[in-house]
């Protein structure tokens, strides 16, 4: 499929407003990571044990997020459909996709404005490009 396609189809867009990112509790992330930089640190290591208070279980917001997505592809089947979200929301669909574990999220770098792409096929879904980019034209 050709970027023009793609750009022609998105004149169709459907938006769903679902809140698909991972709740960190009372404080913002740029707050964590700035102000808080050692427990930033420490929840990177060990994103399932070491997660700010009041933060959303990691296992939750990567079941709500499999849930959002296994909703997106059995509505979109046999379509190509763009999905604009936050690394930590491509992470948690990479995680479902692969079958890695919770503990492992933060071990997989996106890239900002990166493109991520997954086929899904008779077998399952198929990670098969991560931080791509847009093609120069």
């Amino acid at each position: 499929m050709h970027w023009g396609n793609v750009m022609e189809s998105m004149s169709q867009l459907n938006l769903d407003l679902r809140r698909w990112d991972l709740v960190y509790g009372k404080v913002s992330h740029d707050e964590i990571k700035i102000d808080r930089a050692n427990a930033y640190q420490a929840f990177l290591r060990d994103p399932v044990n070491r997660q700010p208070q009041g933060a959303e279980v990691l296992d939750n917001f990567i079941n709500r997020v499999s849930s959002a997505y296994d909703d997106t592809i059995e509505r979109y089947r046999d379509k190509y459909y763009l999905i604009v979200a936050h690394a930590g929301v491509i992470r948690a669909v990479i995680a479902q996709i692969v079958h890695a574990a919770p503990a492992g999220l933060y071990r997989i770098k996106v890239s900002n404005g990166g493109i991520t792409r997954i086929r899904h096929t008779e077998i399952g879904g198929i990670l098969e490009i991560l931080n791509g980019n847009y093609p120069a034209e």
